[in-house]
């Protein structure tokens, strides 16, 4: 007779293992494992039922130090149980969360432990191992990691035997070091406590799996692949890592499964990190998903008063176009259908002469312009958001062009469509939920970022110089002036830089100018206390330095400190982020101690790896300088997050100076990326992505902040296809 009733939950048990760690020397501890909490536990109901049963009492591990692979000692559990229902299995969990706290003991990370399951089928001579060196991260909360079955039907007893194999992996770092996971101190106060829960239910749970696993699953090498060009699209091997302990994997082009909830916030997922972690860039609040629908012309209504009778609508792309070559400013006004979801798209192409603004404008308010012409592709977009039937929407194009410059532009409404999620992640555009989007240029991130002692010992600028100074190849140093060598020349060229700014070739000063760039101005730098150009690449360069730390690392640390800290940090990785500074020697312009030209920019290698579009000139992920390198641990960072490289939007299929709507990455906006571009003036330009893919940022753009993180090693996902009206869902089941 079956008793079961509506009753599904049926089983419940658990055990407790306990880790203390004591000291023995720098690198390893000894480790007590015991056994504590619920005995024996069982539900039955008719001939329906299953119990859970330890067989292993208690386990003392005497020398448990970090190891690389699972110890002899193990839990030992059956699971034993009969199904005479012939409907449904019993499908039962084995769940790991935290055990008890220990008062005074800091419990260890969960990225430190390694969990081996061995089982032994009911009738099975020998012990399968289902789950091998396994790292979780979040299972404070119960973390499901087997799953298995009583068959419906099944009207004898049967056992199914279990051991579980805990250990701490020997990659943790401990010693007094900025580059050690653990100091001494905080290593001798450590604990670790895992219960392990088995539940049982006829209802099957999705079971959840590793995010690296995810990103991984179905890649396929990049070998001989351009990654400057244009060609791949899905999640790829990053060749160059495929004998790394954690080989890379990336998402490439238009891919559409890549999106992620974690923090309730939304994200696109970029690449695996060479510590098994994952990296995600913030994309936006968790928002109503509308499918993307361009208006046809039936939904514009015109205003006829302002529009130029030259527009004329495609009806095959549902854009309206237009072609100028005359100095005229053809604008377009119209109203649309009342709606949410509204952004409207512009693509130019211009002749090299052409030069000009283009605006858009909400009911005569504008809304953003920006400069195009040039031969420069002319492309911008806007969001926005939702219209009634009265708002006016204008695009106005004022220029300077003439019967033999041309200017070609398409502009199309994409609408709200129908409604797909209320909890997608689709924010293509929306630059407003970008923290402090408007506050940006690059006087705000140079000084950080490439290090340079602005008002130290050296200074930029330039200045009126002495009529008929002379210029010199080089310098020597007396221990209190600067003697100018081979002071032959009156005008600074590619060889002779230095100046005392005096007429006399054998003038002497405390103060040595060091002309870097001319156009127009006279740029140089001061060189005092014996130091030359050599000094100063040094400290811009490859020297450690934090004089002036960014507005972008004060807001996204007060963004992080805000959404992510608290409730997830313990998910967040403190990954190496690469603050890449090195220039090739061809390419330091005037910064060439070896001679170089005036005119001519300092252009980073970073830059030169995407503006060089070659297949033997790739995306590097390493940081040749470990002064570039910036973490907590080292203390160039307050907290875990940073910005993507120009390398990571390169794997991601954004081109330099190219249109990247093929692209995940591609927003319709603005925002920065990490690594110096050019130094070009007085200044340094960072770079970034627009519309027209990577770029040199600089104060003509108005460019955004997309924080950036890694999660652990070990972060499950707990449903969700990736797609931006379901995207996964990420670090907790809820």
């Amino acid at each position: 007779m079956n008793k079961f009733s509506n009753k599904k939950k049926i089983i419940l048990g658990s055990i407790i293992g306990v880790l203390i760690g004591t000291l023995m020397s720098v690198s390893y501890a000894f480790y007590t494992y015991t056994k504590v909490g619920i005995s024996n536990s069982q539900l039955v109901a008719g001939d329906i039922y299953m119990r859970y049963k330890e067989t292993t009492t208690n386990i003392d591990i005497d020398d448990m130090m970090p190891r690389s692979t699972k110890p002899s000692d193990y839990f030992e559990f059956t699971v034993e149980g009969k199904n005479t229902y012939t409907e449904k299995p019993i499908v039962y969990d084995i769940n790991i969360q935290y055990g008890n706290d220990i008062t005074g003991k800091e419990r260890i990370g969960d990225e430190w432990l390694r969990f081996t399951l061995e089982e032994k089928k009911n009738g099975a001579s020998e012990f399968t191992e289902v789950i091998s060196n396994a790292s979780y991260v979040g299972f404070e909360n119960a973390l499901r990691i087997w799953k298995e079955t009583i068959p419906a039907n099944t009207t004898n007893d049967i056992v199914n035997t279990y051991r579980l194999y805990v250990w701490i992996d020997n990659s943790v770092g401990v010693g007094n070091t900025t580059e050690t996971d653990y100091s001494i101190e905080r290593w001798n106060n450590l604990f670790a406590s895992v219960k392990v829960n088995v539940t049982g239910d006829f209802e099957e749970k999705e079971l959840s799996k590793s995010l690296y696993d995810v990103v991984k699953t179905g890649a396929t090498s990049d070998e001989g692949m351009n990654l400057y060009e244009k060609v791949g699209v899905g999640n790829f091997l990053r060749n160059t890592t495929a004998s790394d302990p954690y080989p890379v994997y990336y998402y490439r082009g238009e891919v559409t499964d890549n999106n992620a909830v974690f923090a309730n916030k939304c994200w696109k997922i970029v690449r695996t990190t060479e510590t098994g972690g994952t990296k995600l860039i913030y994309n936006g609040e968790v928002a109503p998903v509308y499918e993307k629908v361009t208006l046809p012309e039936s939904s514009y209504t015109k205003d006829t008063t302002t529009t130029d009778s030259r527009w004329t609508f495609n009806s095959s792309d549902n854009t309206w176009n237009i072609e100028i070559n005359d100095n005229s400013h053809p604008a377009i006004e119209f109203t649309v259908p009342a709606g949410n979801n509204y952004s409207m798209i512009m693509t130019g192409t211009s002749g090299s002469s052409c030069g000009g603004l283009y605006y858009f404008y909400k009911n005569g308010t504008t809304l953003i312009s920006h400069g195009g012409g040039g031969g420069q592709p002319m492309n911008l977009s806007y969001e926005f958001g939702t219209l009634t039937s009265n708002d006016k929407i204008k695009m106005d194009y004022q220029g300077s062009s003439n019967n033999s410059c041309t200017i070609t532009f398409k502009i199309k409404m994409v609408g709200p469509g129908d409604l797909i999620t209320n909890s997608g992640c689709d924010n293509t555009g929306t630059s407003s939920q970008l923290p402090e989007t408007s506050a940006w240029n690059s006087s705000d991130i140079s000084p950080a970022y490439v290090g340079y002692n602005y008002g130290e010992v050296y200074e930029t600028g330039y200045s009126n110089w002495t009529s008929g100074a002379k210029f010199g190849s080089s310098y020597k140093w007396n221990g209190t002036s600067y003697i100018l060598v081979d002071a032959t020349e009156t005008t600074p060229n590619a060889t002779h830089h230095y100046s005392c700014n005096a007429t006399d070739a054998n003038a002497t000063c405390s103060t040595l100018r060091y002309v870097y760039y001319i156009y127009g101005s006279t740029y140089y730098i001061t060189l005092q206390n014996g130091k030359g150009v050599e000094d100063a690449l040094k400290e811009m360069l490859s020297e450690s330095s934090d004089i002036n730390p960014s507005l972008i690392k004060g807001v996204i640390n007060n963004w992080y400190n805000t959404n992510i800290k608290n409730s997830y940090g313990n998910f967040v990785e403190d990954t190496k982020w690469c603050n890449d500074r090195s220039v090739s020697s061809g390419n330091m312009g005037g910064w060439n101690p070896n001679g170089g030209s005036l005119s001519e920019d300092m252009y980073f290698d970073v830059r030169k790896r995407v503006e060089n579009a070659s297949s033997s000139n790739q995306p590097v992920l390493s940081c040749s300088n470990s002064n570039d390198i910036m973490t907590i641990k080292n203390g160039k960072l307050d907290n875990p997050v940073a910005l993507l490289t120009y390398d990571e939007a390169s794997l991601a299929g954004v081109q330099w100076n190219s249109v990247n709507s093929s692209s995940y990455l591609f927003t319709g906006y603005y925002y920065w990326l990490l690594a110096p571009s050019s130094f070009i003036y007085g200044s340094t330009r960072v770079g970034g992505v627009d519309v027209s893919g990577l770029r040199d940022g600089h104060d003509h753009h108005t460019f955004g902040v997309r924080p950036a993180l890694s999660l652990k090693h070990g972060t499950q996902v707990f449903g969700g296809t990736g797609t931006v009206s379901d995207p996964y869902i990420v670090g907790t089941a809820n």
